[in-house]
């Protein structure tokens, strides 16, 4: 088989193409991705399996799921102050994340119901990045005796690819690479390729000095794909606001990411009168049930929710339990986001081969389908 290289650019949206001139040096098949519904947690899963979330198991990061209470959080939940009680809260969590504790909440779960989620053991900085009980990439190279080796860039700093030292690397049959690199960007700077030129120059560079150095020696095909594109952000909605009149734990539970939020409940009036203030909201809307079967939604049990509210493309809830409140050393507004119904064209990535075989390459691919055009290249 030829030596394939499988570059997977977090955030590389299929638009950025027409504003840039990636890569105009080598002749690719293109084709606009359609993405799912969720985030990375959701999306690389389905990527390495070709299945759907109903299919891997593995939806969004945080599922409802009791466990023990973490008794350090339920101390600072005390501090009667707001900005005083979030501040010393991320910089806690900060400090013992790094070391794989505290690591199944985020700062914006407030302390009361922490305990009441748990975190899908996603490491996005290795393969796979979840174990799956499914078919998987991983497995069907191991089945096939192939080799191969992986490398995570948060930062694609122009380097080699293979490492003189390192010739086991460079006898690998297959060779994937993550960057992380332009999804912060997106976010910072919203859908503008122009503000992030250098950066994408350097994943440039190192996808052409890899591409060329493996050249040298064999046969390549060359992959480029990507999870998601970016939205550009023109509204903010404070849906937690709606639902003060509702008593948490006991009317209803709720997880509000960026631009998803779900709910359980456990009142039927509660339950009924929230359906009405989501109705009402002209900033998003509630999942029927054909936009759940389509988007691969239809689980067997309720751990990610009993209702699905999503934001309109541009629309962030805020705040929500990934971003709570502003603070400097947080971040600014985020002026790019993703998550939203990938009927959007702005949500759609990218799938780019570069090679010589026929992976009929459709107008529009499916994240699903990646997993079959990486295999078709293996056995042909």
């Amino acid at each position: 088989m030829n030596k394939l290289l499988i570059f997977f650019i977090d955030a590389f949206a299929y638009d950025y193409l027409e504003k840039t001139n990636f890569l105009s040096d080598l002749n690719f098949d293109v084709s606009p991705l359609e993405t799912l519904l969720g985030y990375s947690s959701s999306i690389m899963p389905s990527i390495w399996s070709g299945r759907y979330p109903e299919e891997t198991g593995v939806w969004t990061e945080f599922y409802h799921h009791k466990r023990k209470p973490y008794t350090s959080l339920k101390m600072i939940g005390k501090i009667p102050d707001y900005y005083l009680r979030n501040g010393i809260k991320y910089f806690f969590l900060r400090l013992f994340q790094k070391t794989h504790n505290y690591d199944q909440t985020l700062l914006g779960i407030p302390e009361s119901i922490e305990h009441l989620f748990c975190r899908n053991n996603i490491n996005y900085w290795i393969f796979p990045p979840v174990k799956l009980s499914c078919d998987s990439f991983d497995k069907f190279m191991k089945k096939k005796n192939i080799s191969y080796d992986f490398d995570f860039h948060a930062y694609a700093v122009p380097q080699f690819l293979f490492p003189s030292s390192s010739q086991s690397r460079i006898s690998s049959n297959v060779f994937i690479r993550y960057i992380a690199t332009l999804d912060a960007c997106g976010h910072l700077y919203g859908p503008k390729p122009r503000f992030f030129k250098d950066q994408l120059q350097d994943i440039e560079h190192l996808i052409l000095t890899s591409y060329r150095m493996l050249s040298k020696t064999s046969d390549v095909d060359l992959v480029i794909f990507s999870d998601h594109g970016m939205t550009n952000v023109t509204k903010q909605y404070n849906l937690l606001e709606k639902l003060d009149n509702f008593t948490i734990k006991k009317d209803y539970l709720v997880f509000v990411d960026s631009t998803i939020a779900r709910f359980w409940f456990f009142n039927v009036n509660a339950k009924a009168q929230i359906i009405q203030i989501l109705e009402q909201c002209t900033y998003g809307h509630i999942l029927n049930n054909a936009e759940i079967e389509s988007y691969g939604l239809r689980f067997t049990d309720n751990r990610y929710g009993d209702l699905i509210f999503v934001a309109d493309p541009g629309v962030e809830f805020f705040p929500s339990f990934m971003r709570p409140i502003r603070f400097p050393f947080i971040g600014t507004d985020p002026k790019g986001l993703h998550g939203y119904t990938p009927e959007h064209p702005s949500t759609r990535g990218v799938f780019m081969y570069c090679g010589n075989k026929d992976l009929k390459l459709s107008n529009t691919m499916k994240i699903t389908d990646i997993y079959q055009k990486l295999k078709l290249l293996i056995i042909s």
